[in-house]
């Protein structure tokens, strides 16, 4: 059954780490946020740069990282959203019935095809990254931007179909 706003416009967050950086993440959130904006729909982004003020379980930031905090700025947002997105682990602690996990990459993939490179640090952190992906992609509509993102997120096994950008459709 498709979903129905009560709204005159939808109401959407992206949940991502920056929204003032110039990385191919921030790029693509800024299209997405201009496309949604032509239709008419409402936009906010929930980052990091709203944190200064927030108080939060410091053991588990140390453990988890920046997603934890994000997931908390969520919680305490006072706006119902009819659409969640989230990129890569920043949809961990969300939790939102229509929520989409967008993977440009995954930290899984990255130690796969980085190991000879990697000193123990450094795969330790990639190993706990991949963890807090896979916990925050479950139950939610995966998609991966890419083939490079794909395998390595049907590797993870996150439990839910993961969708893909099939570059052909656009030759």
């Amino acid at each position: 059954m498709p979903y129905e706003s009560r709204r005159e416009t939808l109401q959407i967050a992206i949940i991502t780490p920056y929204k003032h950086f110039f990385g191919g993440v921030e790029t693509f959130n800024k299209l997405l946020k201009n496309i949604f904006q032509k239709h008419h729909f409402e936009v906010d982004f929930i980052t990091l740069d709203e944190a200064k003020n927030l108080k939060y379980n410091r053991l588990l930031q140390e453990v988890i990282g920046a997603p934890y905090i994000t997931s908390r700025l969520f919680e305490r947002t006072n706006k119902t959203y009819d659409v969640v997105i989230c990129n890569g682990e920043f949809s961990y602690g969300i939790h939102h019935p229509r929520c989409i996990n967008i993977f440009h990459g995954t930290a899984y993939g990255y130690r796969k095809y980085l190991s000879h490179y990697l000193n123990f640090k450094q795969n330790l952190f990639l190993f706990k990254e991949s963890y807090v992906q896979k916990i925050g992609a479950r139950n939610k509509y995966i998609i991966a931007v890419s083939n490079f993102a794909l395998i390595p997120l049907e590797a993870m096994s996150c439990g839910v179909p993961v969708n893909y950008v099939t570059m052909s459709v656009f030759k």
